[in-house]
């Protein structure tokens, strides 16, 4: 290439940023990069079969847009709820065997006869305004009479205080504190009962606490686990939460606030359903209606699978060895958006889905956003790049997704020039 040409241009940047497989809205993420991106390096650069890699993947969009295209698509990062995600893209279960796993997860679960005459007084009392709460921002809520919502608090206490004695669920004490006060005055700590409480019907959270004993680790249980994931917290029909205005963890302080402030009502969702729905609109248990406008792609003709790894990249060459024996070369390509400087906190705008998976992470401590001087961010990124040369192609190619940082503390830094320089 003759010096100072470039043989790439921005062509992916006039693609909309919705387009892609279902595939890659299996769950939100935060600061993730549109699919359409690595789609213009792997198929300019790569040929079927061709090894891609992602050493910060993410929720997986390059090794899953890699598959997609007939390439191996290796996604490795140190977040669990990454690991998740990226290890269901990176093996598909043919949808017989989703559709035969989540009826046999349906089977083995029963609400308790106990409860049934609470269940259905509360679904009678808020059904309607539920379905509507669900669909509309609080803004446009109709709301409900405060001596009807009242009433169904105290039916959704005494729902709590019967779940909470059956095996596995999470601690609960009904316990008195200011609900209507501002998220920094209510008062509320986990000391009066897991915040889990606040989010989910009582019902569907014991549906989620059977879901979290009994998926495994097979391709099958990886998957359904990682849609669960996707469907935790949010506002629409596919959702199982509280109806926020956020996919990600909102903390349970202002979500008790904000709840009581609009007369939010807990969904008694049927986690089953919401899957079966929620695969369906992933384009893997047959077609679903789509929305105008919106055009994404279902099949999966080309599809091969992929590698997911959860190690810290300084350790990835040795760790990823063994993969690269058994295909019999090296990667051809890396696309990447390294971790930026102290900018987001993962774990704690995911501790839901933290707390589904058991995971340590809630905190973040551990993971790769945690750099919080240049001086240090820098170090890193050398120790990154060297570990990334050591295992890529020695004819490959390398895209790095490098963005400006502006945050508390943090002088306005261009860290793709820096990285570079």
């Amino acid at each position: 290439m003759p010096s100072g040409e470039n043989p790439f241009s921005n062509q992916w940047q006039t693609v909309s940023s919705r387009w892609g497989h279902r595939l890659h809205a299996m769950c939100s993420y935060m600061a993730m990069f549109p699919p359409n991106l690595p789609h213009y390096f792997i198929s300019r650069c790569t040929e079927p079969g061709d090894l891609v890699l992602d050493p910060f993947c993410g929720r997986g969009t390059t090794p899953l847009e890699a598959c997609l295209l007939g390439r191996v698509g290796i996604g490795n990062d140190m977040n669990e709820l990454a690991y998740a995600l990226t290890k269901a893209k990176t093996y598909v279960p043919p949808a017989g065997e989703l559709t035969q796993r989540l009826s046999q997860l349906a089977q083995g679960y029963q609400s308790p006869p106990e409860a049934r005459s609470l269940l259905h007084e509360y679904q009678s009392l808020s059904g309607r305004v539920a379905k509507h709460q669900q669909q509309y921002p609080a803004l446009y809520q109709p709301g409900m009479d405060k001596e009807d919502w009242e009433r169904l608090q105290g039916i959704l206490t005494k729902l709590r205080q019967k779940y909470a004695t059956l095996p596995g669920m999470p601690y609960y004490r009904d316990e008195e504190y200011d609900r209507t006060g501002l998220s920094s005055e209510n008062g509320y700590t986990e000391d009066h009962h897991h915040s889990i409480w606040l989010f989910f019907h009582p019902d569907t959270l014991r549906q989620l606490v059977y879901l979290k004993s009994n998926l495994g680790s097979d391709s099958r249980d990886a998957f359904i686990r990682a849609v669960v994931l996707g469907i935790l917290h949010g506002r629409g029909r596919f959702y199982l939460s509280l109806p926020m205005p956020n996919t990600f963890s909102l903390t349970p302080r202002y979500t008790l606030s904000y709840s009581y402030r609009h007369r939010l009502i807990l969904p008694h969702k049927d986690v089953f359903q919401c899957l079966k729905a929620k695969l369906q609109l992933l384009g893997l248990l047959g077609s679903s209606p789509r929305k105008k406008g919106i055009k994404k792609a279902v099949d999966l003709d080309s599809y091969v699978p992929g590698e997911a790894l959860k190690e810290d990249i300084r350790n990835l060459p040795e760790a990823l060895a063994p993969v690269l024996k058994r295909y019999g070369r090296r990667p051809r390509l890396l696309v990447t958006s390294p971790p930026y400087l102290g900018v987001i906190r993962y774990g704690l705008y995911n501790w839901i889905r933290f707390w589904f998976l058991e995971s340590g992470s809630e905190t973040g401590v551990g993971l790769d956003d945690g750099h919080k001087t240049p001086e240090s961010y820098l170090a890193f990124m050398r120790e990154a790049m060297r570990a990334c040369h050591d295992i890529m192609d020695d004819h490959s190619l390398s895209a790095w997704v490098i963005g400006y940082v502006t945050a508390r503390g943090i002088p306005h830094l261009n860290l793709a020039k820096a990285v570079w320089e």
